[in-house]
């Protein structure tokens, strides 16, 4: 096993007998150059490189880009308040964020082009955070390596979405939890992965959306109450886990101050005007409304999304489903 740094200097190195299945092999890096967020420092990436050799020869190599960072999700302030933020390296973060779904739900993948058109809009509000929504799809590679390159983290839903799930059921379970194994193993290698999330919107479903007098019990808050949990912290230790967004809103018992913020933009004359609704925390999912009349508002659609993400401590637009640009609609 070889490490090396952005000029080429071996940072690290091993070596050890192979064996049949799982093994660790320790490294470590002096002084190692950290990856931070974008807007935080350089998402500095070292090459890692894996080989088997047998009798001389090298029979099996991997190579990819990696990082080093701490990451932790803070839901308690000193004093002992409700609070919910990232620090990266130590550092609290002010999170700029896109919420992402999939840029083509027939094929589920975009083209190259697409895709960097996408990373090209993040770049102009210094975007540092991307939630895989819980109805979308596990990404390419390709993805999650750009967002190790541009300093971008991963919070990541599993994909049970604002629904009830038949957790009684063992063959679907099972096969939901490996489904799970499976997303957090592809993109476990990746130092943009932050957080990993159970699901979406199923808590906020059976506290506020009338559940509860149509069911005899909530079906599917095993997954991510008691199934998923343990094997996130088995997979991925030092990544912090939520159940739920949104949770530990006002009619919500959850202890995870993230919240889903509704904003709309409507014409009063010929400006925009912009309601934000139930700001508060961290604002981790947000939509808007375009203009219905062909005009372009003084604020555009891209202004209106980091408007909503500074209102709240850290927050998340839609990317997928709002693809603006010097704010003409696309799309």
């Amino acid at each position: 096993i070889t490490i090396t740094d952005a000029e080429g200097k071996t940072a690290a190195a091993a070596e050890k007998k192979a064996v049949k299945g799982e093994q660790e092999i320790p490294l470590s890096i002096d002084k190692p150059n950290l990856w931070w967020p974008a807007g935080y420092g350089k998402a500095y990436l070292y090459s890692l490189k894996v080989e088997v050799v047998q009798n001389g020869k090298t029979v099996q190599e991997l190579q990819q880009k990696i990082g080093i960072r701490t990451v932790e999700l803070v839901k308690k302030d000193p004093a002992g308040k409700q609070t919910f933020y990232f620090k990266v390296n130590g550092r609290k973060v002010l999170i700029h964020g896109e919420n992402h779904i999939p840029l083509d739900y027939i094929k589920c993948y975009a083209t190259d082009a697409e895709y960097d058109r996408i990373f090209k809009l993040l770049e102009n509000p210094n975007v540092n955070l991307i939630r895989i929504w819980g109805g979308g799809v596990v990404e390419e590679d390709s993805y999650y390596e750009r967002c190790d390159e541009m300093g971008i983290l991963i919070w990541h839903d599993m994909f049970l979405h604002s629904n009830t799930y038949p957790d009684y059921d063992p063959e679907f379970s099972a096969n939901f939890m490996a489904e799970v194994e499976g997303i957090i193993r592809k993109v476990r290698p990746h130092v943009c992965f932050a957080l990993i999330c159970g699901g979406n919107e199923q808590q906020e479903g059976w506290d506020e959306w009338g559940w509860k007098g149509n069911l005899d019990r909530f079906y599917g808050d095993k997954f991510f109450n008691e199934l998923t949990p343990p094997l996130a912290a088995k997979l991925c230790p030092d990544l912090p886990y939520i159940p739920n967004p949104p949770s530990g809103g006002p009619a919500q018992a959850g202890e995870f101050l993230s919240i889903h913020i509704k904003a709309h933009i409507f014409l009063e004359g010929l400006g925009p005007g912009i309601t934000f609704v139930g700001l508060a925390g961290f604002g981790n999912e947000e939509g808007v409304r375009g203009a219905i009349v062909k005009i372009t508002p003084v604020v555009t659609f891209t202004d209106c999304r980091r408007l909503a993400v500074h209102a709240a401590v850290g927050g998340v637009g839609n990317i997928g489903k709002i693809r603006t640009e010097f704010g003409r609609q696309r799309g």
